[in-house]
């Protein structure tokens, strides 16, 4: 079983004694290139920023590939991260998510959890042109569906669509992709709640590192923040929870 969640915009350093040298792929070469190369206008442009926010994203890139290093797991600081709370995982915990845990970058590819990485904006739907290709969707290809499935597991999916979408455009029948999805319930209808999915996939997390989770059976016994399986609203790749 292997799990894939979405990083995060907002992003630290710290923990680098615990990175792991990480070989950038050609195409995260070929990224920073193609970011190094764009001037303060064409930055602030591409991430759609502030002025404040381009002095900071302008320090980020001039570093970029030079260090210092933070491991995958601990950079990221958005709110699914503050949810899975990693710093405070105990070493049984943490060796469950070193075993199974990818994070889908646009930067970086798919990273293991202790991976050195530095801070970089960059997401999947920023329109960068790199190599001649229009999209980073594009230019990352089905490089990332091919390592997820290399050996035939199944794969939990706690991304984004924004991220997911790089690998489920290239899933063939038979592949075997769980998506998990958090509904909140509003007079009799139920509807997707952008913040509420972000909690929720931390703890989700959270709960399969603490408890071990290695079986789809396993991922139906969440009972969280209100959180209940529902077994009606769910289908063989989709496990629903509601509350």
């Amino acid at each position: 079983m292997k799990i894939i969640f979405s990083p995060t915009k907002k992003m630290k350093r710290n923990r680098e004694d615990k990175a792991v040298p990480f070989e950038y792929p050609d195409t995260t070469n070929a990224i920073i290139d193609a970011l190094k190369s764009l001037d303060e206008k064409e930055v602030q442009k591409l991430f759609k920023i502030s002025n404040s926010l381009l002095i900071e994203t302008m320090a980020y890139l001039a570093d970029l590939g030079y260090g210092p290093y933070t491991p995958a797991l601990f950079s990221y600081e958005g709110i699914q991260y503050q949810y899975l709370d990693p710093s405070s995982l105990d070493e049984g915990s943490l060796d469950y998510l070193a075993k199974r845990m990818y994070i889908v970058s646009a930067l970086y590819g798919l990273l293991h959890i202790y991976d050195g990485i530095e801070p970089y904006r960059l997401d999947l739907e920023n329109p960068l042109k790199v190599n001649g290709c229009r999209t980073l969707y594009e230019l990352w290809g089905d490089a990332l569906y091919k390592e997820l499935y290399k050996d035939g597991d199944t794969v939990i999916n706690l991304c984004s669509e924004e991220y997911s979408k790089i690998i489920t455009r290239f899933l063939k029948p038979g592949d075997r992709f769980i998506d998990i999805v958090f509904y909140e319930k509003e007079g009799n209808s139920y509807k997707e709640k952008g913040v509420y999915c972000k909690m929720a996939r931390g703890m989700f997390l959270r709960y399969m590192a603490e408890h071990k989770i290695d079986s789809v059976e396993g991922l139906k016994l969440f009972a969280a923040a209100g959180y209940r399986y529902q077994e009606g609203m769910s289908s063989k790749n989709k496990l629903v929870f509601a509350r």
